[in-house]
């Protein structure tokens, strides 16, 4: 399953096991969202996976090639880059369990596909991963209402969105997921997955997705969106980073 690093990758083991510090913390909120996972029917791919947390933004940036201030962490296929939680700034139980299940629901949709080259090639759009880490991580996010109010008719889940305003970016994302889960339910994610696995060209995510909810273009997904959200009220929750 995993191992746990200091500022560097170790290989992956079959237990979340390590002797360097991190692993005492990481541990118990590894075992949380290997279970938070299960029950969205993702899986990590057997020793594949490390977890490398970064003493320092320095560490974190020169490893992933990662500049904006407000990551604090990045997954790629075999790895989950942390920084240290004292370095977070919102560092409590809930918040890293949430984060480490974020990421790792991250890499459990990259393992979707059979190896790292054909999840490159795949193209798996943002606003789907970041909705489905978010939901499956239990995150609070920019309300719906607030989102459209920011989108002013336009679509906030393409990729320049999470440049130029992140939190709307993903608090579309994550409406987008939490529509995708009640209606389709908590496999919804997974059965996007294993159908555009199937497919494994550029773009299959997306034309999974459209199959499953029988909308004819992101667009008009969007859309049942924002009609399901008219008239509710603002809610205030948090945002998660």
């Amino acid at each position: 399953m995993l191992a746990v690093a200091s500022a560097c990758r170790t290989p992956a083991a079959d237990v979340p096991s390590s002797s360097a510090a991190d692993a005492s913390w990481t541990m118990v909120h590894v075992e949380r969202a290997q279970r938070a996972l299960r029950a969205y029917g993702l899986a990590l791919r057997p020793r594949t996976t490390s977890i490398a947390v970064h003493e320092t933004t320095a560490s974190f940036v020169a490893a992933t090639g990662q500049e904006q201030a407000a990551l604090r962490a990045w997954t790629t296929w075999g790895t989950v880059h942390l920084l240290h939680p004292r370095l977070w700034g919102d560092d409590g139980d809930a918040v890293r369990t949430q984060r480490l299940t974020h990421e790792l629901c991250h890499a459990a949709l990259l393992h979707s596909f059979a190896d790292e080259p054909t999840a490159i090639a795949a193209r798996v759009p943002r606003f789907f991963t970041e909705g489905a880490c978010s939901v499956v991580a239990g995150q609070a996010r920019v309300s719906p209402v607030e989102v459209i109010a920011r989108a002013a008719g336009a679509l906030p889940l393409t990729v320049d969105w999470f440049a130029r305003d992140p939190d709307a970016a993903y608090g579309a994302a994550h409406a987008l997921a939490t529509l995708l889960e009640r209606d389709y339910g908590p496999r919804a994610f997974a059965t996007v997955m294993e159908a555009a696995a199937r497919d494994g060209r550029a773009g299959c995510v997306e034309r999974a997705l459209l199959a499953l909810t029988g909308a004819p273009s992101v667009p008009a997904l969007w859309q049942r969106v924002v009609d399901s959200t008219v008239d509710r009220p603002v809610d205030t929750a948090t945002p998660a980073p």
